[in-house]
C-alpha cells in the first residue's frame, strides 16, 4: 500500500524574514495551480514561480500537498466567513420570497465566482484533510438550520417541512452553482442562471403541503 503523503507544513515560520518565504511560496503555488493544475503542479514549478531555491521550499513544506492544505484552509476560512455572513443576513433582515432566496444564490455565486480554476483544484482535484472534511460537514449543518429559521419566518413559505426543505435549498444551491462556476457544460448567462434557480426554489418552496400530488407524466 501506498504511504499517505503529509499534509502538514514541516516547521511554522518564526521571524519575519521565514513568514515572508513561507507567503511567497503560498501565493505563487496559488497561481501555479490555477495554471496548470493539481496533477501538472511540481514543487519545482513552485519554488521557481516564488523566486526560492526548492531546498528553501522543503524547509518547511515536505510536498506540493501541504502547501495546497494551507491554501485550502485559507480559502474555507474565507468561504466560511462569507456563508456566514450571507446566512446571517437571512436570518436577521426581512425579506419576501424572492428576496431571501435571490440574496442566498447571489453571493454563493460570488462566492463561488473568484479564483474558480484555482477553487477547483482544491475542492476536486486535490486531497482534503480530515479535519477540513469534518468542518465542511459542520458549516454545512450550520447552513440548513440558520436556513431553516429564515424559512420559518417568510410567511410566503407553504411547505410545512421546514428540515427537509432547508436541507434542500442549501445543496441545490451549493451543488448548482458550483457545477455551473466551476465546471461549466452549457453556455447560460449568469443572470439567465440566477434568475431560473431562484424562481425554481420559490415555486418549491411556496407549494402547499396538503394540495394533492400532480399525477406522474404518462
Amino acid at each position: 500500500m501506498q504511504a499517505r503523503k503529509p499534509l502538514s507544513p514541516r516547521k511554522k515560520p518564526s521571524q519575519g524574514r521565514s513568514r515572508f518565504t513561507v507567503r511567497q511560496i503560498v501565493e505563487a503555488a496559488a497561481r501555479v495551480f490555477q495554471e496548470q493544475g493539481y496533477v501538472g503542479t511540481t514543487t519545482n514549478h513552485i519554488a521557481e514561480r516564488a523566486g526560492v531555491s526548492i531546498g528553501s521550499l522543503y524547509q518547511y513544506f515536505p510536498n506540493k500537498e501541504a502547501i495546497l492544505a494551507v491554501l485550502l484552509e485559507q480559502h474555507f476560512d474565507e468561504g466560511v466567513a462569507a456563508l456566514e455572513a450571507i446566512q446571517r443576513h437571512l436570518a436577521e433582515e426581512p425579506h419576501d420570497l424572492v428576496g431571501m432566496i435571490r440574496h442566498y444564490v447571489d453571493g454563493i455565486i460570488e462566492l463561488h465566482a473568484e479564483n474558480p480554476r484555482l477553487h477547483h483544484v482544491l475542492l476536486v482535484e486535490a486531497p482534503r484533510p480530515p479535519h477540513l472534511v469534518t468542518r465542511l460537514w459542520e458549516v454545512e449543518a450550520a447552513a440548513v438550520n440558520t436556513t431553516e429559521v429564515a424559512l420559518r419566518k417568510n410567511p410566503e413559505v407553504r411547505i410545512q417541512d421546514y428540515e427537509t426543505a432547508a436541507y434542500l435549498v442549501v445543496q441545490i444551491v451549493e451543488t448548482l452553482i458550483h457545477k455551473y462556476i466551476v465546471e461549466p457544460s452549457v453556455q447560460v448567462s449568469r443572470e439567465r442562471f440566477a434568475d431560473e434557480l431562484v424562481w425554481m426554489l420559490v415555486r418549491y418552496l411556496r407549494r402547499n403541503d396538503s394540495a394533492p400530488a400532480a399525477p406522474p407524466p404518462v
